[in-house]
């Protein structure tokens, strides 16, 4: 309660974190007679710069400016979800921020700040808990593997392996966990009431019938990027341990839950013993991953380009993206390229000035979707990536394709 003077006042509250959609001022007089000036927050922004966009192309500079904007609101002292709602940030918010920010800023102290709070609430059955700081109990599996990449990240665009060589050692009691639990072909986490299932698509919160294809698939992305920081810190045995683990969820997935006449990755299966769930994310992740058998990448990706197995989300758009680069053709990334900018016109259609939470905006969880969420401001990453790919030549027609995501048509 702020009990005015005569005349001007003017109020300032310096409480630093606050964030919402509405605010509701209450004003009382007992002449009923006065004016509310202005009524605001004062931002408070990282001191970062505003990295240059390379494109000349309208669209993708718009876009560059959406995720630019977007990853400065998310990080004060720290990374954060969003800035409103979810002041906390969560192990996969973190990884695709961080992964978003290398090139832009660097960004690689803060990032390793951001790991190192991740690592103090490490639970004793070996997965992180699912955001920081927090009271929660919480734990998302695969949030932890997100976490694993993340040190590994930090370590390719830093170029040093400091991160890594100090959370070796407690990476490694968490993989000697996670590891245990297992068919002896697939794993599938532990029983805990506090275990969070979430994934991309809201069927999977209530997995029911593990091991089941994304947690594998997220766990195997993790074996295979730490085998070789393991090997190369001295701990052979271990890393031949990861790869014999990351083999075997890999022959388990192509033999049990790889199906030919779909041309797709069930996720699980049912208690007939069905194959049962298929969805777009969980072939993306296979496919970059370098899993699919035979043919299965053409099907795979005629189907994601179909929309059969519904659509890979904006978080997920970086899996999507390296299967494209990694598998595809020239109508295949004229395909993504189209698809990259169909969501920026959504965003700059609707008059959004940050990246959706989701693509449905607003609607998104029961209308409650935030409308500036870090992790999905991939366009930056994007562009830098496709110009990777392009450069060392892995799409065919690449004078034909090169246009696609750069054009003002």
């Amino acid at each position: 309660v702020f009990v005015c003077a005569e005349g001007t006042n003017d109020f300032f509250y310096p409480l630093r974190r606050y964030g919402g959609r509405f605010f509701e001022l209450r004003a009382r007089s007992p002449t009923d007679r006065f004016d509310v000036v202005r009524f605001a927050l004062r931002p408070v922004v990282a001191d970062l710069p505003t990295p240059p966009c390379a494109s000349s192309d309208p669209l993708v500079r718009a876009a560059h400016d959406l995720a630019v904007r977007t990853l400065r609101l998310c990080q004060h002292e720290r990374y954060e979800n969003c800035p409103w709602r979810e002041q906390s940030i969560c192990a996969f918010d973190a990884r695709n921020q961080m992964l978003f920010g290398y090139g832009l800023w660097g960004n690689y102290d803060r990032a390793a700040a951001m790991i190192d709070l991740f690592a103090q609430g490490v639970k004793s059955n070996g997965f992180v808990r699912a955001a920081a700081p927090t009271l929660k109990d919480l734990w998302i599996p695969s949030f932890t593997f997100a976490w694993m990449d993340a040190i590994d990240e930090h370590a390719v665009y830093s170029g040093s392996g400091a991160l890594f060589r100090r959370h070796a050692a407690l990476v490694e009691e968490m993989l000697g966990k996670i590891l245990a639990s297992g068919d002896g072909s697939l794993f599938f986490p532990p029983d805990d009431p506090s275990r969070w299932d979430y994934g991309e698509c809201a069927t999977l919160e209530f997995a029911v019938h593990p091991p089941n294809a994304f947690y594998n698939l997220y766990l195997r992305e993790a074996l295979l990027r730490l085998s070789p920081r393991f090997r190369a810190l001295g701990k052979v045995a271990f890393a031949a341990r990861l790869d014999a683990a990351a083999a075997s969820i890999g022959d388990a997935l192509n033999h049990r839950l790889y199906d030919p006449v779909e041309g797709a990755y069930a996720d699980h299966l049912d208690p007939s013993g069905r194959r049962a769930g298929y969805y777009a994310f969980v072939q993306a992740l296979a496919l970059a991953q370098g899993l699919v058998p035979d043919d299965g990448p053409r099907t795979i990706l005629d189907g994601l380009k179909s929309g059969r197995w519904g659509e890979v989300s904006l978080s997920n758009m970086p899996y999507l993206a390296r299967a494209v680069f990694a598998h595809g053709n020239s109508s295949d990334l004229r395909w993504l390229d189209e698809k990259v900018r169909a969501f920026v016109r959504r965003h700059l259609d609707a008059g959004a000035t940050t990246c959706w939470e989701d693509a449905s905006g607003p609607a998104y969880a029961g209308g409650g979707g935030s409308l500036c969420h870090g992790w999905s401001a991939f366009f930056p990453w994007y562009e830098s990536e496709r110009r990777l790919w392009y450069n060392i030549g892995t799409i065919e027609a690449h004078d034909e394709c090169h246009a696609g995501w750069e054009s003002n048509e």
